[in-house]
């Protein structure tokens, strides 16, 4: 099945409620994996924050969960700096329809994600269980 871009309405949807996070593209079919491509504000003060819970859930709770996600950096070239030169991939591999990983996303980002207060809490949370 190939994937339109109607069908990623509810991942750039999602994807640009997140803090310093500007949707770029996407592209791919379900039966073969797609992908979205974003952008991170360096500048945006939960820039950090907001890469390390992607790639927390993405990369390593994703596969605890049998999700079949990566986020990878993307680097064409190192003129400019992260600020003209770094985007973000989410990789999905078949089978696995972008609505549907909107939907798992949402369920354990930050909630409301928008919100740069939780954002901030669960970074809070995360720094108070390091000293235990």
């Amino acid at each position: 099945m190939v994937t339109t871009e109607a069908d990623f309405t509810p991942m750039q949807a999602l994807l640009e409620r997140i803090p310093g996070v500007a949707y770029l593209g996407a592209g791919g079919s379900v039966d073969a994996g797609w992908w979205v491509s974003l952008d991170i504000d360096v500048d945006h003060p939960l820039a950090w924050q907001v890469v390390q819970q992607l790639s927390h859930v993405l990369n390593f709770l994703a596969r605890e969960e049998d999700w079949p996600t990566i986020l990878t950096p993307i680097a064409p070239t190192t003129i400019g700096g992260p600020k003209t030169s770094l985007s973000w991939a989410i990789d999905v591999g078949p089978d696995y329809p972008p609505a549907e990983c909107a939907r798992q996303l949402q369920a354990v980002l930050p909630d409301p994600v928008e919100d740069e207060i939780e954002w901030q809490k669960r970074d809070a949370a995360n720094d108070d269980s390091d000293e235990l």
